[in-house]
């Protein structure tokens, strides 16, 4: 009998929900949610999980992720109620912190988002940290607009963007 250590994969359920803004593709570990996505292409999204996570094994589960969609676009559900399993460097990590601070319904600048995560001239380091999140609308990026108040990218498009910062607004 051998007496090499089995080393267990991570599991990782996935699979695809609708939303008010589109289809997501929605993955979580048994920590919490490591992706939420309104990208269109799951193998790129599964590939991105892969990265961060190797090794890990895929589990569809549409019943679970439809579950999570339904809380997670859910105007009563708090902070906190959906757990997440982020991976990033420490700068990013104060960049979702930051953005989980964002009241519902509120918009703030990158400059903002910066200071926040304890480097005020680190406006370009902060946007890409805001367009690197991996739990799109969990981790509330689209909330953070330009200083002048112009919608800028999202990975989900502007006009998705734009509609769900009107939604929120809409139910505050």
């Amino acid at each position: 009998m051998s007496n090499a250590v089995r080393i267990k994969k991570q599991r990782i359920t996935w699979g695809t929900a609708e939303s008010p803004f589109g289809k997501v593709v929605l993955a979580s570990t048994g920590k919490g949610v490591c992706l939420l996505s309104f990208g269109g292409n799951i193998r790129v999204e599964l590939n991105w999980v892969k990265k961060k996570f190797p090794g890990c094994e895929f589990i569809r589960d549409l019943k679970k992720v439809k579950g999570i969609a339904l809380k997670a676009f859910n105007t009563k559900t708090k902070r906190g109620d959906i757990s997440l399993d982020l991976r990033g460097t420490v700068f990013q990590k104060k960049v979702w912190s930051a953005l989980l601070r964002i009241p519902f319904g509120k918009t703030v600048s990158y400059e903002q988002v910066a200071t926040a995560a304890g480097n005020k001239k680190a406006v370009r380091a902060a946007a890409g940290a805001v367009a690197n999140n991996p739990v799109a609308y969990l981790v509330p990026c689209h909330r953070v607009i330009k200083k002048n108040g112009e919608i800028h990218n999202y990975g989900g498009g502007k006009k998705r963007k734009r509609a769900m910062l009107l939604w929120e607004r809409q139910r505050m």
